[in-house]
């Protein structure tokens, strides 16, 4: 039997159509309730990054890229950002954030094919989407995409593994390194300000702890996850535990086209791996 390719739209029309949740949108191995976790973390680390750079996002105009059930369209909305803007590569989900959320822009579309208007939004969120872009090419026109909709001094948010080598946990996966997007990023002009860590012990950080051990032990570890996410959560916020973070929250702001590079703060200081060509 031939390899399974991956068509975003394909892909995420059918997983969206099926569940239209956290866990349809989340990480799919896990249940409902502990992706309301995850995002729970995610929100967390958004807060304490916006905070950090001075960003407040009151009055931004902000888009949402792949907006999937529209969680992050709430997050942005309660904190009296807007006008927001959502742009989702699903057909079905965008039919229903648009009912769902009557007063946001629906854009349908691929970020990678779009011509986005130029510095249009203060704020571009990716968070929970670089890496499923996995080829290449479509990568850059994402990143390109983003950077030209940005206005200058204006953010990028984005979330990826970001540590010192590229990995592929499945096909429809592409976590990145740090160094992939410190050096594209300057190019685009945008200036990284800060990297910080979302997840070390959740999002199967003790499954992948576990992974050379056998099918029954790696099942009783996911249920461990499952009874203690809550616990999983509150440990993730441990100082220093960021180091070893499977996943982590960059946030760069429009500058212009400069070459400079600015230090991440709390991210991994290896810098091996660059921005895969194939």
């Amino acid at each position: 039997m031939g390899k399974r390719t991956y068509d975003p739209r394909t892909y995420w029309d059918a997983r969206l159509a099926k569940r239209w949740d956290l866990s349809g949108v989340g990480h799919a191995c896990y249940s409902v309730g502990y992706n309301r976790w995850l995002y729970r973390a995610q929100g967390w680390a958004l807060a304490r990054a916006l905070r950090r750079v001075r960003a407040p996002v009151s009055r931004m105009s902000v888009l949402d890229v792949g907006s999937g059930t529209g969680h992050w369209l709430k997050w942005y909305s309660r904190r009296d950002a807007g006008p927001l803007t959502a742009l989702e590569l699903s057909p079905a989900a965008a039919g229903r954030i648009r009912e769902r959320f009557p007063e946001v822009t629906v854009v349908e579309g691929d970020i990678a094919e779009l011509t986005l208007p130029a510095n249009r939004f203060e704020l571009v969120n990716m968070l929970g989407v670089i890496y499923h872009i996995v080829e290449p090419p479509a990568f850059e026109r994402a990143l390109e995409s983003a950077a030209r909709a940005i206005a200058p001094g204006g953010w990028l948010v984005l979330s990826d593994r970001l540590g010192s080598e590229e990995v592929r946990p499945a096909r429809h996966v592409r976590f990145r390194p740090l160094a992939c997007y410190e050096d594209r990023l300057p190019s685009l002009g945008l200036r990284i300000q800060l990297v910080q860590p979302i997840y070390t012990l959740l999002n199967g950080g003790l499954a992948d702890a576990a992974c050379s051990a056998p099918a029954v032990a790696r099942n009783l570890v996911h249920g461990a996850e499952e009874a203690m996410a809550a616990l999983l959560f509150a440990l993730d916020r441990t100082p220093g535990l960021g180091h070893w973070a499977n996943m982590r929250l960059l946030v760069a702001k429009k500058v212009g086209n400069s070459a400079e590079h600015s230090q991440a703060v709390e991210g991994p200081g290896v810098r091996t791996a660059r921005c895969a060509s194939v």
